[in-house]
């Protein structure tokens, strides 16, 4: 994932960027999963961000799978898990 400096302020939380230590992203059985890990030190506070931001993430990709793709499978992409681990800073 990459941010760019407007993402501190067009987003849902202005000013916060997710700390996201490492990604799994697999296509299984028609569905793209996400799995995610993040760096925090207060979880109770910025989970509901992260969720957010990744499960956008999530749909933003499957948007453009089937932008891009003529394969009858990819076409019918739906999303799958979204699993997410936070490890304390």
């Amino acid at each position: 994932m990459i941010l760019r400096p407007a993402d501190l302020f067009d987003q849902f939380r202005p000013g916060y960027v997710p700390c996201l230590i490492a990604g799994d992203i697999k296509y299984r059985n028609g569905m793209l999963e996400l799995n995610v890990m993040f760096r925090t030190s207060d979880a109770l506070t910025v989970a509901y961000a992260d969720i957010f931001y990744m499960r956008k993430l999530q749909m933003d990709l499957i948007e453009m799978i089937k932008q891009r793709t003529d394969q009858k499978e990819l076409i019918k992409i739906t999303p799958g898990v979204l699993n997410m681990f936070f490890a304390r800073s």
